[in-house]
């Protein structure tokens, strides 16, 4: 069934590169995802709350402030990142990452269909999944604490260091944005779940 994202809200989202395939190892790939993700901060209108980047895939927590805008910015972040990676992977390359991802796909797609945005606009539910990306690293055992992972939105919240992304703040004390709008919205599904389908790559 169709799902909506609602005006304003958070979501929480899950971006898979296909095959699982490691490609953000080396600095300058996930400089390039940092790149794409302030580019879209600014002219965009994406307000950026969380974010992790890990060797295969990247969590974030988003809003816009159009509900169909999300999806559309999403998309756009992924098809810019999927040309640019491509493209850094053959200049440096890397055919051990390469062959896999054109196999996975058949025609060089970086990004696993679809992304799945979830409903974070309830207060305790945007902690969990703050919490959640702020752990991941830890959780792999990369690091011993979350601050410790430079391409991670915790440094920012954790030691107020300015990070290679841009962080937006919804609250200055306890975390109760939105929650008028909860009751409103408790006889939906899901909230922002997954939206219209990625179009295909032309």
């Amino acid at each position: 069934m169709p799902y909506e994202i609602w005006e304003g809200t958070a979501c929480f989202t899950t971006h898979v590169v296909r095959a699982h395939t490691p490609v953000f190892t080396a600095p300058q790939y996930m400089e390039t995802v940092c790149q794409a993700l302030n580019h879209a901060r600014e002219k965009s209108d994406l307000k950026i709350y969380g974010y992790v980047i890990m060797p295969d895939h990247l969590h974030l927590l988003t809003s816009v402030g159009q509900p169909a805008k999300l999806n559309a910015t999403l998309v756009a972040f992924r098809r810019f990142t999927a040309f640019k990676i491509f493209e850094m992977l053959e200049m440096d390359r890397k055919t051990w990452a390469l062959k896999p991802l054109q196999q996975a796909s058949g025609n060089g797609q970086l990004w696993a269909d679809g992304f799945t945005p979830r409903d974070a606009s309830r207060g305790d539910i945007f902690d969990q999944k703050l919490d959640y990306i702020h752990m991941n690293p830890v959780r792999t055992g990369f690091v011993r604490s979350p601050e410790d992972w430079q391409y991670l939105s915790a440094r920012h919240y954790y030691l107020h260091e300015k990070g290679p992304v841009a962080i937006d703040h919804i609250w200055e004390g306890p975390m109760d944005w939105q929650i008028e709008n909860q009751a409103a919205n408790e006889h939906k599904d899901t909230g922002c779940n997954k939206v219209q389908p990625e179009p295909p790559p032309t």
